[in-house]
């Protein structure tokens, strides 16, 4: 079948704008939060933690003012390391990975 679709709009100014739009050859299965997961172990946490997210995401750490320390885009299945510069002073973190338009976050601690 034609897998593209036509929508004309128009104004009260005798505008006419044609939009065509191209749909996706195949429809991704629904995602489903089960199936999205984020770890960060240990916790707390003295030199390093490993962050682990069970669905291709990105992952980004920031302080507790919201400033970014860490991002890692496309670890899907996969486990990414966070180890704090030596400038990184004690204290809560968050943790967030985002995948399909969702996020899920987690506090940390890193103790010095």
């Amino acid at each position: 079948g034609d897998d593209r679709f036509e929508e004309c709009l128009t104004d009260t100014a005798d505008t006419l704008v044609a939009l065509w739009y191209q749909l996706p050859a195949r429809v991704e299965e629904d995602f489903r939060p089960g199936d999205f997961s984020l770890s960060v172990y240990p916790n707390p946490f003295n030199s390093s933690c490993r962050i682990s997210v069970s669905a291709n995401a990105s992952v980004e750490i920031f302080d507790i003012l919201g400033g970014q320390l860490f991002s890692a885009y496309g670890i899907g299945n996969h486990r990414c390391r966070w180890q704090p510069d030596k400038g990184t002073p004690s204290g809560l973190y968050i943790v967030r990975a985002t995948s399909c338009g969702r996020s899920l976050t987690k506090w940390v601690v890193y103790l010095k």
